[in-house]
């Protein structure tokens, strides 16, 4: 079995800015390649939509087109409960 990584949009859009050189990217080819079973959330493609239209000023044709591109070797996972962010300390203490 390989090793299962959920991809956030810092990742994958550092993948894009920064080429090949970084570790971003790195790991998107891992998922690429298949050597880690990568998944991303259907809030995670909204996230990614969002920044690219707003902050990176892209047109919704090219939007579209990089979610088919991460779709074919990026499993989309749905979370089973979603955590206030005020409340990750509880969590951590939890699992330590």
């Amino acid at each position: 079995m390989s090793i299962r990584v959920v991809l956030d949009t810092n990742v994958i859009l550092s993948a894009f800015a920064f080429g090949k050189g970084g570790p971003p990217y790195r790991v998107l080819e891992l998922a690429r390649t298949g050597r880690i079973a990568g998944y991303i959330s259907p809030f995670i493609l909204e996230e990614i939509d969002r920044v690219l239209a707003r902050k990176a000023g892209w047109e919704d044709r090219r939007i579209i087109q990089l979610r088919r591109h991460l779709k074919l070797f990026l499993g989309v996972t749905i979370p089973h409960a979603v955590v206030d962010i005020k409340e990750l300390h509880v969590m951590a203490a939890r699992i330590a």
